[in-house]
């Protein structure tokens, strides 16, 4: 934390060359460099990078989505989200009260970056064919487990009954499953 508080571009930003690079163009994307350090605050989300990336976290994400040239890229910005989502960030807000620094050292980075940065960069992800990204990793899963392939429905209530004209028996809820096999 004192190293990123310390840093003369901003809060966490210690790759200097790198930034001044995508500053002025000549830099595609950071790369991504994980270092060995001792008690960083949300490291436990990199036991999840594994299956994230098993399950095709970036599988052809190239050929759907574009970024321009910049610090970050495609491939950082989909593990920092995915890191948020599994940190259990609900809005873009809430990562004003995270430590840049410490969650950068996460995804392999400096920093993350600010709430306005990331706002930016997701509205030029949503301009991306994602409906047709989202069919072809849904294929992709499909054809590794035919055997597993099913349609599941799933029809949960919180109360039986809302109402005072019957007098039905208090139960916390209940859920009904039904399973299909496709095949």
């Amino acid at each position: 934390m004192k190293e990123d508080a310390a840093a003369q571009m901003g809060r966490g930003a210690t790759r200097e060359l790198e930034r001044v690079a995508a500053s002025l163009g000549e830099l595609q994307e950071a790369s991504v460099k994980f270092e060995q350090v001792c008690d960083v605050q949300c490291g436990g989300v990199l036991f999840a990078l594994p299956a994230l990336l098993a399950n095709g976290l970036l599988f052809n994400s190239q050929k759907y989505f574009e970024m321009p040239k910049g610090f970050y890229g495609l491939q950082s910005l989909l593990v920092i989200l995915s890191c948020l989502v599994l940190l259990r960030v609900k809005s873009i807000e809430q990562v004003k009260r995270l430590c840049p620094g410490e969650l950068g050292k996460v995804v392999g980075l400096d920093r993350i970056p600010e709430a306005k940065t990331l706002r930016g960069k997701i509205d030029i992800l949503t301009t991306g064919s994602v409906e047709k990204w989202q069919y072809e990793l849904s294929s992709q899963w499909l054809n590794q487990t035919k055997e597993l392939a099913g349609f599941l429905y799933v029809d949960g209530h919180i109360r039986v009954y809302n109402g005072k004209k019957a007098n039905l028996p208090r139960a916390s809820g209940y859920v009904s499953a039904v399973w299909w096999t496709i095949g």
